[in-house]
């Protein structure tokens, strides 16, 4: 019986060894810390910080205001309306007197012999080539001899064929204001040499001119600048 004691002690003490080693484990497992996931921290804003504005893209303005020629060349392409007829002197001057931009070729016109964009005609009965001005947005009468002077009407029988065929009829310069049944006029400009004379054709609704010189296959189409206030 002696024998037994001992032996029954020490499995006493495993046991106690045993128990303490599980109830460590429990309470290490229990006791173990979990970190805890609370985001970052934000920097606190300054109230009078200034904020930076987002800078503002590069805008280009464009100047959509059509130019003087611009316009004058868009009436250009417009066709001509209805025949605005003229039957005495003082008709024609009614439709002549102003100033008109030459749509075309100054080369072309039988009016210009090559210079100038346009033709003033007043109704003293004086006429002068026009120049575009220094900053194109006008224009210059000529001063220049050969480019300005005094214009007449000539009434002829057969405007075609000019003073041949007349056949003894009448054929003379008239009066710019003259009121009688006149037709057909002929336009001259009076300059050194012998010009031909130039028939002209008006158009309404828009207004416009057409010239044809007579013993020629010069023509030239010209719109108003009267309309057009600068």
């Amino acid at each position: 019986m002696k024998t037994a004691q001992p032996t029954r002690a020490r499995s006493a003490r495993r046991l106690v060894v045993a128990a303490s080693l599980v109830l460590t484990s429990l309470l290490a497992f229990a006791c173990r810390v979990t970190p805890l996931d609370v985001g970052v921290d934000r920097p606190m804003l300054d109230e009078d910080a200034a904020v930076p504005e987002a800078a503002a893209p590069d805008v280009t303005v464009i100047d959509a205001t059509p130019t003087l020629e611009q316009t004058l060349r868009a009436r250009c392409a417009v066709a001509a309306g209805s025949v605005d007829d003229y039957f005495s002197g003082a008709e024609l001057t009614a439709r002549l007197v102003g100033r008109w931009f030459d749509c075309g070729d100054p080369t072309d016109s039988p009016l210009q012999d090559g210079d100038g964009v346009g033709i003033e005609f007043t109704a003293d009965g004086s006429w002068s080539l026009l120049f575009w001005n220094a900053s194109r947005d006008g224009f210059d009468a000529s001063t220049t001899p050969l480019q300005f002077g005094k214009y007449r009407y000539h009434f002829f029988v057969d405007s075609e064929a000019g003073a041949a065929a007349d056949s003894g009829v009448s054929s003379s310069d008239i009066a710019l204001d003259d009121m009688k049944n006149r037709t057909p006029l002929v336009l001259y400009l009076d300059r050194t040499g012998s010009p031909d004379g130039d028939n002209l054709t008006f158009s309404r609704a828009p207004r416009q001119m057409s010239v044809v010189e007579s013993a020629s296959a010069l023509r030239a189409k010209y719109v108003p600048l009267d309309l057009i206030v600068h």
